[in-house]
């Protein structure tokens, strides 16, 4: 379910800061699974600070036809559901994506920081112990 939190993510990372938070609407391919109990409701999967986009919504559903011949090739599977910390602008400058801001020290120090209350598509928070765990046990 956490590739479903980084579509999320992707999507309310790309609303500028400081807008007006948009009704929330369940995904209709989760609406079962909140029903359920297996998931929580929408407005508890979303961070306390989500970014508030000014671009229209796309809509949720479809088929991706994807050729792999070899093993090597699943790499590029992160293409289609890739979440990052930071972008870039036109400029070549970092822009905050999922993380609220970043701030650098002398080129080579980053600070990422998080949005209050960020959590995955099944409610558990995404916080820095996350990343933790990704480069020292993984």
């Amino acid at each position: 379910m956490k590739h479903i939190a980084i579509a999320v993510l992707l999507f309310l990372a790309t609303m500028p800061a400081g807008a007006e938070t948009p009704p929330l609407v369940e995904t209709p391919d989760l609406a079962g699974a909140v029903a359920g109990g297996k998931l929580p409701a929408v407005e508890q999967r979303v961070p306390g600070e989500p970014a508030i986009s000014d671009k229209p919504a796309g809509r949720p559903g479809g088929e991706l036809h994807m050729l792999m011949s070899g093993a090597k090739d699943t790499r590029l599977m992160v293409v289609y559901g890739y979440a990052r910390l930071v972008g870039y602008t036109p400029e070549l400058t970092f822009a905050p994506d999922i993380a609220k801001s970043v701030d650098i020290e002398g080129d080579r120090s980053f600070t990422f920081h998080l949005r209050a209350c960020h959590k995955w598509s099944d409610g558990e928070p995404f916080t820095a112990e996350d990343f933790r765990y990704w480069y020292e046990d993984v």
